[in-house]
């Protein structure tokens, strides 16, 4: 490893301007390569899929404001991940 960097973006632009490599999630990330003019290429081997956590402190729970982004995050995250899953 050569680097840690805090986003996939980061990384991407790192990549842009080095001759690194990076991992990241395709659903998410292709905009960013595609605008970097980077080419993306499946790793030889599989990996496993990676969970996402999101979590919010207790005291939102019943606030109409935060459900609301909740909902549209729930949205959003099924759009995207539905979006990498193979055809059945």
């Amino acid at each position: 490893m050569v680097a840690a960097l805090p986003t996939s973006s980061a990384a991407l632009d790192l990549v842009a301007c080095t001759d690194l490599v990076s991992t990241v999630a395709e659903q998410v990330c292709r905009p960013v390569w595609t605008r970097l003019g980077l080419v993306a290429r499946p790793l030889p081997f599989p990996v496993p899929p990676v969970p996402v956590i999101v979590t919010w402190h207790h005291r939102n729970d019943t606030d109409p404001a935060h459900a609301w982004l909740r909902a549209q995050l729930r949205h959003a995250l099924r759009v995207i991940l539905d979006a990498g899953q193979p055809s059945r």
